[in-house]
């Protein structure tokens, strides 16, 4: 058995059936659906979920779908994939637990013959409101839990059709939220069994590399016949978070053109509120400095935001 964990929605799924696909499988086992025929595009216009991969995604149905996986005779190998693990089904994977996630790491790590760690050194990644695991029609749910989740007292992000979008875009930028990290799932795995690293941003921009170097590493044949059409999937699979990627990577040069009064058009970034609020977020505090954002819709370059600094006048630390 093969596991894939990392750090929550950058990319786990479609790794998982890279494994499978690049390998030359046809089939595959779900613990839920039995052997399956192995798709060969699971891309879809959010994610890569249109292959069924064995997510784990509440702790407690760990042992059944080990077991499950453990039973099932295979001449290639089966996979599990999890990021960090929640309690409940409906608790936002930002409230998953650490400790939870270690311990089923630690159990698996005795039945699988090798391991594949995710890390996301980027945490911009995920300052972004279009979530990548749910549906259009589901969006506007997912965003009032968010903020049911993080602010639920407050008055402005409660009614937010009663107040314009500055006002609504500081008041995301006062919590602490955006600041979340995880724990480095790598220190919890055993020595013993074959593991492997990967830095999200190289699984996000150049796999088609690093691929080649998990596969040897794994010891695992690549099917030639399938290589080429991997690389056009996967293409299309990189496309669907070029937003984010160019965000994350280009964010402290954004700032710091900022600080520094330089003329960056921002319209390349295409950012979102989220994205607005976490820039504004950061100005306040690491560097104590604030926007006059009074009917500013979108920000469109940085040295317009340059002539808005002034000192913050907030709390620090303290959040909403």
């Amino acid at each position: 058995m093969i596991l894939v964990f990392t750090d929550p929605a950058i990319g786990g799924t479609f790794l998982t059936w890279t494994l499978h696909f690049l390998n030359g499988q046809t089939k595959t086992f779900n613990s839920k659906s039995g052997w399956t025929q192995l798709t060969r595009d699971p891309i879809n216009n959010k994610n890569a979920h249109g292959f069924a991969s064995n997510q784990l995604v509440v702790h407690s149905d760990f042992e059944e779908m080990q077991n499950i996986l453990l039973k099932e005779p295979t001449s290639t190998f089966h996979s599990m994939y999890f990021h960090h693990l929640a309690t409940d089904k409906h608790e936002p994977w930002t409230k998953c637990r650490d400790e939870i996630t270690s311990n089923v790491i630690k159990s698996v790590s005795k039945n699988c013959e090798h391991a594949v760690y995710v890390k996301n050194k980027f945490p911009e990644y995920w300052c972004n409101s279009n979530h990548r695991g749910v549906d259009k029609e589901q969006k506007n749910y997912v965003d009032e839990r968010w903020f049911q989740t993080y602010y639920p007292d407050n008055k402005i992000l409660t009614n937010r059709n009663d107040y314009p979008i500055w006002d609504i875009r500081e008041q995301i930028a006062l919590g602490t939220h955006s600041t979340v990290e995880f724990e480095d799932m790598a220190s919890n795995f055993k020595p013993t069994v074959s593991f492997t690293i990967i830095d999200s941003m190289d699984l996000w921009t150049q796999f088609d590399c690093v691929v080649l170097l998990l596969f040897g590493k794994l010891q695992l044949d690549i099917d030639k016949n399938n290589w080429y059409h991997w690389i056009n999937v996967y293409n299309k699979w990189k496309k669907i978070h070029i937003q984010r990627i160019n965000f994350a990577k280009f964010y402290n040069n954004i700032v710091d053109a900022i600080i520094n009064g330089d003329n960056v058009d921002l319209s390349y970034y295409d950012l979102d509120l989220f994205q607005e609020a976490y820039i504004q977020h950061n100005l306040i505090y690491k560097h104590d400095l604030n926007l006059k954002t009074w009917q500013l819709e979108k920000f469109t370059n940085t040295l317009d935001l340059h002539n808005r600094l002034e000192k913050n006048i907030h709390p620090l630390n303290t959040g909403i």
